[in-house]
């Protein structure tokens, strides 16, 4: 069985104890064969995510798995072409701002390295 898991990440800068935090929201698609499979399996990918390093201040920047906004089941009956994995409303003053030019698109970007 196919699952999407929302996996969310933490980022700690020196001694910060509160917020406002920045935390990064993955969605990954994973293969297992039951639920308590797939919640393990979403664990372990959180968990290879964390990881440290010294930023240009001298201050360690910590990237922390702290858990899932959400694990859902994707039956592979429901997997088609163009389908929505997921969607979230989001609140912006201006929402031309995150629009991205195709250049831009991540899918671009590494064909145009390797052509560079």
């Amino acid at each position: 069985m196919w699952y999407v898991a929302t996996i969310l990440m933490q980022c700690r800068v020196g001694q910060q104890d509160k917020g406002p935090w920045t935390v990064e929201e993955q969605i990954r698609i994973l293969e297992a064969p039951d639920p308590n499979t797939a919640f393990s399996k979403s664990i372990q990918l959180g968990k290879d995510e964390e990881h440290s390093y010294k930023n240009i201040n001298g201050e360690t920047v910590s990237w922390e798995f702290i858990g899932f906004e959400d694990i859902e089941d994707l039956s592979e009956d429901s997997i088609r072409d163009g389908m929505q994995l997921r969607g979230r409303f989001l609140e912006r003053d201006d929402p031309s701002g995150i629009v991205c030019e195709k250049t831009e698109l991540s899918i671009f970007l590494s064909s145009t390295a390797s052509t560079s």
